[in-house]
């Protein structure tokens, strides 16, 4: 195996707003993938009747739920695997991402079984009554018993990431999605001679689009970065690289179950106005997964933006890439508002043909995304928390985000307002949330310019000009 140059990311240096929209274009490509994964099967499950749609709106929390724990888990892979190429150690993470992926089966199988056990039980709790819960249960069978199909390729892409190579990791993310958008129609609908399996053929492509994913990833990791061992693993080597990847991703993954878990307690609220409501609330999540993707891919590449100049002593650069991100959120949310605003019938007409649904759903665009600005800017900044090494003041902001002002608003403006006061209630508490996370991070960034004032920051060490063979230019 020929050692590679590693290429360094001088993230402390050059033009802020160039350094970041240039990182932010290599992050599209997986955050596209995964926003086309996620509205695929929702796209054309609607085109089988409200019911059906109703469904997936249900499903849409605990999905997103499960997947928020495995993708902590995930941040954990990419945190020490990094940590071991950066030393150089290229056995150790040969042994932590093969760890990993056991992890991640392990943590698959569990649950896959507790969710088998407890799907009906569920989706019962949260809403869904008569032909709408059994579609639900059908779905969520499938799709539990495909746990592995999505835990595994999560953790393999992070720990691509971990590389440096989010390209390969974004293609991998954009050929599932490529094969899950072949396969829904054939499935759902019974094309080319298969059987028309409806809602329950949607979760069967979506899993045929995770073997792909999963397939690729361990065979990039194996054959192309060798980071993959098959030597006996020892009992104790696996607990202890457990260890360290739980150390990390446990809080990332707990925080980012809060958002998810919201939804739920808000798709609970929408439940009492109707099935119809359920669907055009879920259409109407997956329409605002699409236009604040740009701000989800944003705050990726500013975390290690911070982490860096922070690390350097920048403190400065962390300041002023805080003030250019806050321009570009609110910016992008007006334009992205915009956009929703002047084409609303249409793209409610493409996701059903109820004429109550499609009311449902331009009400919803006329009032949610106002704050979309805003939504992103606090999950960025929360991102950055962590950049700051500073992993209490993130969860501490998630906390206060949609416990402390979100969820109330909305239960006080479905009080007031019904299902449009439920909506405004989202859209106020959102733009509370991006307000105090401006006002809090300005507060720590002060209280790191006073400690930092009367003493040089040591720089960390760099990663050097020569790295493991599991770099690739």
């Amino acid at each position: 195996m020929s050692s590679l140059a590693a290429k360094k990311a001088a993230l402390t240096e050059g033009p802020i707003g160039k350094t970041l929209i240039k990182m932010l274009l290599g992050m599209l490509v997986g955050h596209v993938a995964m926003t086309i994964f996620n509205i695929t099967d929702t796209f054309f499950v609607a085109q089988l009747g409200t019911e059906p749609l109703a469904a997936m709106g249900f499903t849409f929390p605990i999905i997103f739920t499960i997947m928020s724990l495995i993708f902590g888990l995930g941040i954990g892979t990419s945190s020490v695997i990094s940590q071991a190429i950066g030393k150089e150690d290229f056995h150790k993470a040969q042994q932590l991402t093969t760890h990993a992926l056991m992890l991640g089966f392990v943590v698959s199988i569990v649950a896959s079984l507790l969710g088998l056990y407890f799907c009906r039980d569920i989706f019962y709790l949260m809403g869904a009554r008569g032909e709408t819960l059994k579609l639900t249960v059908i779905y969520m069978n499938i799709w539990f018993m495909g746990m592995p199909l999505v835990a595994i390729p999560m953790m393999g892409n992070n720990a691509l990431r971990a590389t440096g190579d989010t390209t390969t990791a974004g293609l991998i993310m954009g050929g599932g999605s490529l094969v899950n958008l072949v396969l829904d129609p054939i499935m759902i609908f019974g094309l080319f001679g298969f059987p028309k399996w409806g809602i329950a053929g949607a979760a069967i492509a979506t899993l045929f689009g995770r073997a792909f994913a999963l397939f690729s990833s361990v065979g990039v990791l194996y054959y192309r970065k060798k980071l993959l061992c098959f030597e006996m693993p020892k009992l104790h080597m696996v607990l202890s690289s457990w260890r360290q990847l739980v150390y990390i991703g446990v809080p990332a993954a707990l925080t980012g179950a809060l958002g998810p878990l919201s939804a739920a307690v808000i798709t609970k609220l929408v439940s009492g106005y109707g099935d119809e409501a359920v669907a055009a609330a879920g259409a109407g999540a997956k329409i605002d997964s699409i236009t604040i993707m740009v701000l989800a891919s944003l705050g990726s590449v500013l975390m290690p933006f911070v982490g860096q100049n922070f690390g350097a002593g920048r403190l400065d650069r962390v300041r002023m890439a805080h003030r250019w991100v806050y321009g570009f959120a609110i910016g992008w949310g007006l334009l992205m508002y915009g956009v929703v605003v002047i084409f609303a019938s249409p793209i409610a007409r493409a996701f059903s043909d109820d004429p109550q649904v499609i009311q449902i759903i331009r009400v919803y665009l006329m009032i949610t995304p106002v704050c979309l600005g805003m939504a992103g800017l606090w999950r960025i900044v929360s991102g950055a928390f962590n950049g700051l090494h500073q992993p209490m003041h993130s969860a501490s902001l998630n906390i206060v985000a949609l416990l402390v002002l979100t969820l109330p608003c909305v239960v006080i403006g479905s009080a007031m307002g019904g299902l449009n006061g439920l909506f405004a209630g989202m859209a106020v508490g959102n733009i509370l949330a991006g307000v105090t996370a401006i006002v809090w991070a300005g507060l720590l960034h002060g209280k790191f310019e006073r400690k930092h004032t009367s003493k040089q920051v040591v720089q960390p060490q760099t990663v050097g000009s020569h790295v493991a063979p599991v770099i690739e230019s």
